[in-house]
């Protein structure tokens, strides 16, 4: 999923949403990397609670390519996933 596409389709959505990212489990997002020579962003993925709302999300995305590409980071195993879509549990934002 790129950058556009996931502002586009989350644009109605409540901004106090909690990230979570869906990595063959359930994980809090707890930061976020922006690369844009790689045109990439990396949601750094835990499985401590944590909160990191939609609003951070577009706040730390603002200047970045429209086209980046949003990537699942998991730093203890060093997995990095693509990401497909999203979807609402409660009150989180579950991004897959």
């Amino acid at each position: 999923m790129n950058l556009n596409n996931f502002i586009k389709s989350t644009a109605e959505l409540r901004s106090h949403l909690i990230l979570k990212g869906d990595q063959e489990q359930l994980f809090f997002v707890s930061g976020i990397i922006v690369n844009t020579l790689q045109k990439e962003i990396l949601l750094t993925l835990t499985l401590n609670p944590h909160r990191f709302p939609l609003s951070q999300f577009r706040t730390k995305t603002i200047e970045a390519p429209r086209e980046a590409k949003i990537l699942l980071f998991n730093p203890e195993t060093k997995l990095k996933t693509h990401t497909f879509g999203y979807y609402l549990r409660d009150q989180y934002l579950v991004i897959k």
